[in-house]
């Protein structure tokens, strides 16, 4: 099955906030995305997701996952990755689809994460899509429900530019 991507500025208000409506329905995948603070409400995420680049992934027109780019550094940036209730047993291949457009984007040179040691269960994802775990960086994440920072699993993904 084919993914299609859609950033940010061609999707309507409606669609963003039911984006962060689908992720909120689900408590659980919530506090793991916003694991340094929920957002207050929908517009509250609006506002935040106004300089990150964002982008709902489709499959049959039906949104299964988003992700969004911030923290660029040159042609690398930060990625944090949301597969929508219902899809997990696609997330490899979601993951992989969306690395593949990205590459075929052409404007980044590598991807990196920044993943809480709390929050363990994603490594085996990252590392499927293609991610090399590089080490811990103390301190890293501050987690909201713990009220501390936690050191962080960094990843790196290199598109082999």
């Amino acid at each position: 099955m084919t993914y299609t991507f859609w950033h940010k500025d061609y999707l309507s208000e409606p669609e963003l906030i039911t984006a962060y409506a689908t992720v909120m329905a689900d408590r659980r995948l919530a506090r793991t995305l916003w694991y340094d603070g929920l957002p207050t409400g929908p517009y509250t995420w609006l506002d935040r997701v106004k300089t990150q680049w964002l982008a709902i992934v489709r499959k049959a027109n039906v949104p299964v996952a988003m992700f969004w780019l911030n923290g660029f550094q040159g042609r690398s940036a930060q990625i944090h990755f949301c597969v929508y209730p219902g899809h997990i047993g696609e997330a490899t291949e979601i993951g992989k689809a969306t690395l593949d457009w990205l590459k075929s984007e052409g404007w980044l040179h590598s991807l990196y994460g920044v993943t809480p040691v709390t929050h363990r269960h994603v490594i085996p994802f990252i590392e499927s899509i293609g991610f090399k775990v590089l080490g811990k960086l103390p301190g890293a994440c501050f987690i909201e429900r713990l009220n501390k920072h936690v050191a962080a699993y960094v990843s790196c993904y290199d598109f082999g530019r």
